[in-house]
């Protein structure tokens, strides 16, 4: 119950500047580049799932590709800020579609919850379709 609350209480400044983007005409340009900017906060948040899943790994070396892919979602989101904002929206929707391909993987084999799976999901589409409101004002 508490990670619900605090995944949907996570997904609210998606929802509430995607809707002040498409509803609103007042500080439009605050609101796309806080949309964005926390697209890029909660995008850094999914790799550093994986870091810290690594890390608590004691039995074994970490491998290494799941290093180099905890350090992507941070540098898409980080390569996506300097872009113009059509090519940066879409590569911060991209990473969180990657994301959410690759930990619904992990939660169907066992190493994360199973109770992660309707959770992710539903966040990774709020944060998708909630970037994807930048198009409207592009």
């Amino acid at each position: 119950l508490i990670a619900r609350c605090l995944g949907y209480g996570g997904a609210i400044p998606f929802v509430r500047l995607s809707l002040a983007i498409l509803f609103s005409t007042d500080q439009l340009s605050d609101a796309q580049q806080w949309l964005f900017g926390y697209g890029v906060v909660i995008l850094s948040f999914l790799g550093g799932l994986h870091w810290g899943r690594i890390a608590a790994q004691t039995e074994q070396p970490p491998q290494p590709l799941w290093l180099v892919y905890s350090t992507l979602p941070s540098l898409i989101g980080w390569f996506a800020w300097m872009m113009p904002a059509s090519i940066g929206t879409g590569m911060l929707a991209g990473g969180f579609i990657l994301c959410a391909i690759v930990d619904l993987q992990l939660i169907r084999k066992g190493i994360f919850a199973s109770w992660m799976s309707e959770l992710r999901l539903m966040l990774s589409a709020i944060a998708v379709l909630s970037l994807l409101s930048l198009y409207v004002t592009l």
